[in-house]
């Protein structure tokens, strides 16, 4: 799932955020996010729906992003997905911990809501395109 970054990084520079920390801080959602979701055969089906975004922090890129469970059952299983998650930037992988993403309770905010951002190790300079893949899992009721 690699998306082209340019329209993340020219948005990026009249981004205004709010800064939590040094390392994290939150932007609106846009119609330039990324939609996505993890699946699980059989009869379950979407399990997540998320939105992600990428945009420059310094000399490195951030990760945004905001996401809603279809039902809370899932949520530890997504959860450790999430921390085992892969960043790639011109098919480099970068390890990630995606479980920050804001969680929402109405799938219509994932529309309108407001993500959180982290910042990663990958640099600014030369990314050309991005993914972003979740590690595996195993949900058992």
């Amino acid at each position: 799932m690699f998306k082209p970054i340019l329209t993340a990084l020219s948005l990026a520079l009249t981004l205004t955020a709010t800064s939590a920390s040094a390392n994290e801080f939150e932007m609106p959602v846009t119609a330039d996010f990324y939609e996505s979701d993890i699946r699980f055969t059989g009869e379950f089906g979407v399990v997540y729906r998320f939105r992600w975004y990428v945009v420059p922090s310094g000399d490195r890129l951030a990760i945004c992003g905001i996401g809603h469970f279809r039902d809370g059952g899932f949520m530890s299983t997504v959860r450790d997905m999430a921390r085992d998650a892969t960043f790639f930037v011109n098919d480099q992988p970068y390890p990630v911990d995606l479980s920050f993403f804001t969680r929402v309770r109405h799938q219509a905010e994932l529309q309108t809501g407001t993500a959180t951002c982290r910042v990663t190790p990958a640099p600014v300079a030369g990314a050309r395109s991005v993914g972003i893949e979740y590690g595996r899992g195993t949900y058992r009721n």
